[in-house]
């Protein structure tokens, strides 16, 4: 998959973890972003916050945007809906059609 090729690229890069790169471009984002990783592992937890240790350039920034915007979205309703019955699902007036999924 090319975007996790391209997280894993730039996570070694910058000696970081690919989880750790995420939360880093998250923190990067926006100041009122704020990432809470959910774990019960306490090594999962102090590898995650390793993220704060991580600067991202604009440069890394544009490289995440980059690979991001080649996957293709699709409509997302969960896990009761089949891509087959997209067309009907998407014609109810009930169900937004706004939420997106990203397939990797």
């Amino acid at each position: 998959m090319p975007i996790v090729d391209s997280l894993r690229r730039l996570a070694a890069k910058k000696n970081a973890t690919p989880p750790q790169l995420s939360f880093a471009w998250l923190l990067a984002e926006k100041s009122f972003i704020v990432p809470i990783p959910g774990t019960r592992n306490i090594d999962h937890l102090n590898e995650n916050l390793g993220a704060i240790n991580i600067q991202l350039t604009p440069g890394d920034l544009r490289e995440i945007d980059t690979a991001f915007s080649t996957i293709e979205s699709k409509p997302y309703f969960g896990r009761a809906y089949r891509t087959s019955s997209y067309s009907l699902v998407a014609s109810s007036s009930v169900i937004s059609t706004t939420s997106l999924r990203i397939s990797v």
